[in-house]
């Protein structure tokens, strides 16, 4: 049973922290000063020559608060400047960026307030400078338009990525463009592209990082719901998570797995699982390749060999070499590779697989290697992709299509031409 998240003591004295810190804030504010002196060392850009700084953190971290401080700097500091507030939908844009209790209006100082004009879609500073709003919905919008500086907000909930190539390609003027992003990650194509980009700075945070700015009714009711789950990974403490749940195989073990060079490998084998249609909604298709080296080669020559000598050993014989298998490849894992946490569920589907399907296998294969002709045997073993796409396209009804039957064709010609091999 999960052990209920309890929260740091001095978050249990009924909010006293957090009127305090909402008190002082606004006494900066009054004395006009800067953001610079209430903000977090994390909620600041980082030093350095960088052309994009994306925030990865946590619900409640205050990313929008930093972003919106930032365009704030870019306005004041560079007057008659041009800027981008860029969101997932206009109304996100308008009552998170602009009007919400961390938008420009509200976190604007007393002397910089702009003047905002919704049906243009802009904010008017005092200095000349202008920031304009887009939503990521209309990403055509920002094809045409020129900024010095631009903030966007939850990329990752962006549904089209040339949203963000036509407000990339926009950010260009001044001697120094730049772009803040602030996130809650999630594991899309455009935040796996900002990770490997070398001109993209990161910054990574937790909701537990802010914890004395928040109400302690929102982080008691989060925290005890969602702390130790796999959302509360993503959604508190800010991690990018790239496995799928209830997926058998994980990018984190191959990965952990990979080797420098392959073995010399006296078989190749190669399976698709063909996505049936080719339309944009299609599903992808799935390619895997395996490589039987010395070890498995060699067993099944020695298991035919030797099965009509004194030597044979029955083939129920396989679940004992299975169950030594496994240990030892427990072993080696516990040994070689880096730790990963399984969950009771994970634990059970690798118990039905080895037990079903793949003991199975393994099971049949000692027998027909026994008893059968190897050489047809192997060639039959080729026909395992070819069945489960047949098998695919009569459950769903859906047609044969020309690139499927090519690689019917392939396979087929392919077994024909094992079976009069010499």
């Amino acid at each position: 049973m999960t052990k209920k998240h309890e929260l740091p003591e001095y978050l249990n004295e009924r909010g006293y922290l957090y009127r305090l810190q909402k008190a002082r804030e606004l006494a900066v504010r009054s004395a006009g000063k800067d953001w610079r002196s209430v903000a977090r060392r994390d909620q600041l850009p980082p030093d350095g020559d960088w052309r994009i700084w994306l925030i990865l953190a946590g619900r409640g971290f205050g990313k929008t608060r930093a972003i919106t401080e930032w365009a704030l700097e870019q306005a004041q500091r560079y007057p008659k400047s041009r800027g981008a507030l860029v969101a997932a939908t206009a109304a996100d844009a308008r009552d998170v960026l602009i009007e919400g209790e961390s938008g420009i209006l509200n976190s604007a100082p007393p002397d910089f307030q702009p003047k905002y004009s919704p049906s243009r879609r802009r904010l008017e500073f005092p200095n000349g400078s202008i920031a304009t709003h887009f939503s990521a919905d209309e990403p055509n919008r920002l094809r045409g338009p020129q900024f010095h500086w631009a903030i966007c907000d939850e990329l990752a909930a962006w549904r089209f990525a040339a949203a963000f190539d036509n407000l990339l390609l926009g950010v260009r003027l001044g001697v120094d463009p730049r772009i803040v992003i602030a996130t809650t990650p999630r594991p899309v194509p455009l935040i796996q592209k900002l990770l490997a980009d070398p001109t993209c700075v990161i910054t990574r945070g937790s909701t537990y990082e802010n914890a004395a700015h928040l109400a302690p009714a929102f982080l008691e009711a989060i925290l005890s719901r969602y702390a130790g789950t796999r959302l509360g990974r993503q959604e508190i403490e800010g991690e990018v998570l790239d496995d799928v749940p209830g997926a058998l195989w994980q990018a984190a073990w191959i990965d952990g797995a990979r080797v420098q060079a392959a073995p010399e490998l006296l078989r190749v084998v190669v399976a698709v699982d063909p996505a049936v249609t080719a339309g944009k909604g299609s599903d992808e298709t799935g390619i895997v390749a395996a490589g039987a080296a010395l070890i498995w080669s060699s067993y099944s020559v020695l298991c035919k060999r030797l099965a009509s000598t004194r030597h044979a050993f029955p083939t129920a014989a396989i679940g004992t070499f299975g169950c030594v298998s496994g240990l030892l490849s427990l072993l080696c894992h516990v040994w070689l590779e880096p730790a990963v946490s399984l969950s009771a569920r994970d634990m059970l589907l690798i118990a039905v697989l080895g037990l079903g399907p793949l003991g199975g296998a393994f099971f049949l294969w000692d027998a027909a290697l026994k008893l059968g002709d190897a050489r047809q045997i192997g060639v039959l073993s080729y026909l395992t992709p070819l069945l489960s796409t047949l098998l695919l396209l009569w459950v769903t009804g859906r047609p044969l299509s020309g690139s499927i039957a090519l690689a019917t064709a392939l396979i087929l010609g392919a077994a024909v031409v094992g079976t009069r091999a010499r």
